[in-house]
């Protein structure tokens, strides 16, 4: 049987208040390319089209950061 784990961690940036919102932004940036990323890899797979590689995915960051509605991707540290 397998089983499914999740883990929490908390960082500890009581003290610094631009350390915990630039923490903020950037999972909240991962988060949303996350989701975004699998919503496009499930519609593929739901066409019977090949899912993208990591380089594609890549690909469409960069061009989501070019975008206007999605231009605060810029913002956030890329690596």
């Amino acid at each position: 049987m397998k089983q499914r784990k999740g883990l929490k961690y908390r960082l500890k940036t009581r003290r610094n208040k631009n350390l915990r919102k630039a923490f903020k932004n950037f999972v909240g940036a991962c988060r949303w390319i996350w989701n975004h990323v699998l919503h496009i890899q499930l519609e593929r797979l739901n066409k019977k089209e090949k899912i993208l590689t990591y380089s594609e995915t890549a690909s469409l960051l960069v061009q989501w950061k070019k975008q206007e509605d999605t231009e605060w991707l810029k913002e956030i540290h890329s690596q």
